[in-house]
Protein backbone atom coordinates (compact mmCIF):
# COMPACT_ATOMS: atom_id res chain seq x y z
CA UNK A 1 0.00 0.00 0.00
CA UNK A 2 2.64 2.58 0.77
CA UNK A 3 4.05 1.66 -2.42
CA UNK A 4 0.73 2.90 -4.54
CA UNK A 5 0.67 5.58 -2.22
CA UNK A 6 3.89 7.23 -3.12
CA UNK A 7 3.09 6.33 -6.51
CA UNK A 8 0.24 8.04 -6.45
CA UNK A 9 1.46 11.31 -4.50
CA UNK A 10 4.35 11.36 -7.66
CA UNK A 11 2.24 11.28 -9.89
CA UNK A 12 -0.01 14.20 -8.77
CA UNK A 13 3.20 16.17 -8.43
CA UNK A 14 4.36 15.36 -11.51
CA UNK A 15 1.17 16.26 -13.10
CA UNK A 16 1.52 19.23 -11.16
CA UNK A 17 5.06 20.18 -12.18
CA UNK A 18 4.04 19.70 -15.69
CA UNK A 19 1.36 22.88 -15.71
CA UNK A 20 4.59 24.80 -15.29
CA UNK A 21 4.35 24.98 -11.38
CA UNK A 22 7.89 24.66 -10.79
CA UNK A 23 8.66 28.15 -11.62
CA UNK A 24 6.29 29.97 -9.40
CA UNK A 25 7.64 27.71 -6.58
CA UNK A 26 11.08 29.09 -7.11
CA UNK A 27 9.99 32.63 -6.00
CA UNK A 28 8.72 31.17 -2.28
CA UNK A 29 12.14 31.77 -0.58
CA UNK A 30 11.55 32.57 2.76
CA UNK A 31 9.58 31.20 5.43
CA UNK A 32 6.96 34.82 5.83
CA UNK A 33 6.49 34.12 1.87
CA UNK A 34 5.79 30.87 2.36
CA UNK A 35 2.81 31.33 5.15
CA UNK A 36 2.12 33.94 2.90
CA UNK A 37 1.65 32.46 -0.26
CA UNK A 38 -0.03 28.98 1.93
CA UNK A 39 -2.82 31.72 3.90
CA UNK A 40 -3.71 32.56 0.61
CA UNK A 41 -4.11 28.51 -0.76
CA UNK A 42 -6.52 28.34 2.17
CA UNK A 43 -8.55 31.21 1.90
CA UNK A 44 -9.14 30.89 -2.14
CA UNK A 45 -7.14 27.81 -4.13
CA UNK A 46 -4.40 26.86 -5.47
CA UNK A 47 -5.82 27.10 -9.38
CA UNK A 48 -3.20 28.27 -12.22
CA UNK A 49 -2.71 32.08 -11.37
CA UNK A 50 -4.31 32.44 -8.25
CA UNK A 51 -2.06 33.90 -5.09
CA UNK A 52 -2.58 30.11 -3.80
CA UNK A 53 -0.62 28.68 -6.39
CA UNK A 54 2.89 29.02 -5.54
CA UNK A 55 1.93 27.52 -2.36
CA UNK A 56 0.93 23.90 -4.09
CA UNK A 57 4.25 24.78 -6.14
CA UNK A 58 6.10 25.04 -3.52
CA UNK A 59 5.02 21.71 -2.29
CA UNK A 60 5.55 19.85 -5.55
CA UNK A 61 9.37 21.51 -5.52
CA UNK A 62 10.01 20.16 -2.13
CA UNK A 63 8.68 16.42 -3.20
CA UNK A 64 9.77 15.77 -6.21
CA UNK A 65 13.63 16.11 -6.32
CA UNK A 66 13.69 13.98 -3.03
CA UNK A 67 11.43 11.29 -5.37
CA UNK A 68 14.05 9.99 -7.58
CA UNK A 69 16.31 9.56 -4.66
CA UNK A 70 13.84 8.45 -2.03
CA UNK A 71 14.02 4.51 -1.55
CA UNK A 72 10.01 3.02 -0.84
CA UNK A 73 8.99 2.83 2.34
CA UNK A 74 11.92 5.55 3.49
CA UNK A 75 11.32 8.91 5.03
CA UNK A 76 11.48 12.27 3.52
CA UNK A 77 15.34 13.17 4.91
CA UNK A 78 16.41 16.86 5.08
CA UNK A 79 19.62 18.31 6.35
CA UNK A 80 21.37 21.53 6.82
CA UNK A 81 18.81 23.32 8.36
CA UNK A 82 18.93 25.55 11.16
CA UNK A 83 20.90 28.75 11.82
CA UNK A 84 24.52 26.61 11.91
CA UNK A 85 23.45 24.71 9.20
CA UNK A 86 23.96 21.28 11.11
CA UNK A 87 20.55 20.28 11.70
CA UNK A 88 18.26 17.67 9.95
CA UNK A 89 14.58 16.85 10.07
CA UNK A 90 12.35 13.66 8.33
CA UNK A 91 9.11 12.89 8.23
CA UNK A 92 6.95 10.20 6.40
CA UNK A 93 4.19 11.19 3.95
CA UNK A 94 1.07 10.28 4.98
CA UNK A 95 -0.94 8.29 2.10
CA UNK A 96 -2.87 11.56 0.89
CA UNK A 97 -1.90 14.56 1.59
CA UNK A 98 -3.82 17.75 -0.45
CA UNK A 99 -2.06 20.98 -0.91
CA UNK A 100 -4.93 21.99 1.54
CA UNK A 101 -3.65 20.52 4.45
CA UNK A 102 -0.34 21.35 3.44
CA UNK A 103 -0.54 24.69 3.86
CA UNK A 104 -2.70 24.41 6.61
CA UNK A 105 0.55 22.36 8.16
CA UNK A 106 2.68 25.45 7.03
CA UNK A 107 0.24 28.39 8.23
CA UNK A 108 -0.51 26.09 11.86
CA UNK A 109 3.33 25.65 12.63
CA UNK A 110 3.93 29.15 12.11
CA UNK A 111 1.27 30.04 14.19
CA UNK A 112 2.43 28.04 16.94
CA UNK A 113 6.51 28.75 16.30
CA UNK A 114 6.55 32.44 15.23
CA UNK A 115 10.02 32.43 15.03
CA UNK A 116 10.66 30.38 12.08
CA UNK A 117 9.07 32.76 9.90
CA UNK A 118 12.42 34.25 9.51
CA UNK A 119 13.73 31.03 8.39
CA UNK A 120 13.95 29.94 4.86
CA UNK A 121 10.75 28.10 3.43
CA UNK A 122 12.39 24.96 2.70
CA UNK A 123 13.16 24.96 6.68
CA UNK A 124 9.48 25.78 8.05
CA UNK A 125 8.20 23.36 5.06
CA UNK A 126 10.00 20.55 6.52
CA UNK A 127 9.41 20.68 10.13
CA UNK A 128 5.84 21.88 10.06
CA UNK A 129 5.74 18.39 7.91
CA UNK A 130 7.79 16.48 10.50
CA UNK A 131 5.84 17.86 13.41
CA UNK A 132 2.35 16.13 11.73
CA UNK A 133 4.00 13.04 10.46
CA UNK A 134 6.95 12.60 12.52
CA UNK A 135 9.67 9.54 11.45
CA UNK A 136 11.81 7.03 13.34
CA UNK A 137 14.41 8.89 15.22
CA UNK A 138 17.04 6.45 13.25
CA UNK A 139 16.59 7.98 9.89
CA UNK A 140 18.04 10.98 12.02
CA UNK A 141 21.50 9.90 12.87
Amino acid sequence: MRKFAAFAIGAALAAGLASGGAFAAQNVTSGEQLVSVCRSLIDGGHAAGSQGEPCKDFLIGLIMPQQESLTMGEPFRAERMGPNSNEKGCFDLPNQLTYRQFAQHVVGYAEENPGIVSRPAYELAVRALEAKYPCDPVYLQ
